[in-house]
């Protein structure tokens, strides 16, 4: 009996076999397929990322050696032109590399917002500016792309572009750039003679920012502190303006007087 149900066992097994044998052979294959798929990629990106790296570390020594040359060539006048040359190149081409061969690395935008400081430095703006454009055209974070839009609207508002730096600057951004965006915004309000929307905007940043819950948080009260005398500021400046028109018109009407 027991020899029966062994056989008939067997059978079951063998027909189960034979009908999905086939079926879960292809699931095993396809499940170390994947598996290895995954652990190759993994080890793909890993040296990718350590090869990025390099070529950044590289970029960094760069950047030091051509800001040490500007700075000794500031103190004396026998600054070594072909270096600081070689240095600039070395900064272009290390950046240029990352830009083209690590894109998909978030080391390609650190290079091009080092590229772009680079050529504030050196006075070339408008490449700046295509450097932070193209970290805006490619990148998908959100806070590194706040960060690029405030220094792009610096860079639109020194080149007395104040159209295009508001444009920017009235775009929707993470609450925690809401301040500094705000208040940008006032200075440039300020500069170009307009108070009443200066005040706004530092009011706005003003509100925008975190309560200070902890006295040691040296950074927020020193925002904080400097927003505030950027409004007092307003506040005599408009005393005086009131002042000027006051005396003014009764300079007028003791002119038609006589």
């Amino acid at each position: 009996m027991k020899y029966q149900t062994d056989a008939a066992l067997k059978l079951q097994i063998q027909l189960w076999f034979k009908t999905y044998g086939k079926f879960l052979i292809a699931a095993i294959l396809l499940v170390l397929i994947v598996f290895a798929g995954w652990k190759f990629w993994q080890s793909y990106r890993s040296e990718r990322l350590i090869q990025a790296a390099t070529v950044y570390q590289e970029l960094l020594h760069s950047y030091a050696d051509y800001a040490d040359d500007a700075t000794l060539s500031d103190q004396s006048d026998a600054a070594d032109a072909a270096t600081r040359k070689s240095a600039a190149e070395a900064i272009r081409t290390a950046a240029e590399q990352l830009k083209t061969d690590y894109d998909d690395t978030q080391y390609s935008f650190f290079a091009a917002m080092l590229l772009a400081s680079h050529h504030v430095k050196t006075g070339n703006l408008q490449q700046a500016m295509d450097e932070f454009n193209w970290v805006l055209k490619h990148s998908q974070d959100t806070i590194l792309n706040a960060v690029v839009t405030l220094k792009l609207a610096e860079l639109f508002w020194q080149q007395n572009q104040i159209d295009q730096a508001k444009r920017l600057l009235n775009q929707p951004v993470p609450s925690a750039f809401t301040a500094v965006y705000k208040e940008l915004l006032g200075d440039i309000a300020l500069a170009t003679n307009q108070p009443r929307a200066a005040r706004i905007a530092y009011e706005e940043a003003l509100s925008a920012m975190q309560p200070v819950e902890n006295p040691r948080n040296q950074q927020n009260m020193m925002q904080r502190q400097k927003l505030q005398h950027k409004l007092d500021y307003l506040t005599e400046a408009e005393k005086t303006t009131v002042i000027k028109s006051e005396n003014a018109a009764v300079q007028t009407m003791e002119a038609d007087a006589e």
